[in-house]
């Protein structure tokens, strides 16, 4: 017998062999990621599997954070860090925007594509703030019927 038959490999190695090309793939992309940051002359750190806190996440918002490639991962006292895939201006003008109104030294990291998006989802749990009333809340609108209601009367 010339040809022997080959047997697919079980579900279970073939999902780790998978998992294998894909973690070598992160890895291959993160070493990209930490030329770039040394091309711009910024620190690099991968945030894959980096805690990130709720405070720092909730410093900028989702749609800020996604259209300039910008997320705040670290906040501890008067310590903020950024990381971007895309160091610009406008990234400069965050960083100076937050420093100023937290009082606080704000640093910027290079991350990579995967690194942010990993940082990103993290939006999706981030908890809503909801404004907490007091007492009753009098806008213009009732102010004004008020009067209405005075002179008519």
């Amino acid at each position: 017998m010339l040809f022997r038959s080959v047997k697919a490999p079980p579900a279970a190695a073939q999902a780790a062999l998978t998992d294998k090309m894909s973690e070598i793939k992160i890895r291959e992309k993160e070493k990209i990621a930490q030329e770039m940051a040394q091309k711009f002359g910024l620190p690099y750190i991968a945030l894959r599997g980096f805690p990130i806190a709720p405070e720092a996440l909730s410093l900028l918002k989702k749609s800020e954070s996604q259209q300039q490639q910008v997320v705040a991962f670290f906040k501890v006292k008067e310590q903020i860090r950024l990381g971007t895939t895309n160091p610009s201006e406008e990234v400069e003008q965050i960083r100076a925007r937050l420093a100023e109104e937290q009082h606080a030294m704000v640093d910027v990291y290079y991350i990579s594509e995967d690194s942010f998006q990993a940082a990103f989802k993290l939006y999706d749990v981030l908890p809503i703030p909801k404004e907490v009333i007091y007492g009753y809340r009098i806008d213009e609108n009732d102010l004004l019927k008020r009067s209405e209601e005075r002179r008519v009367g």
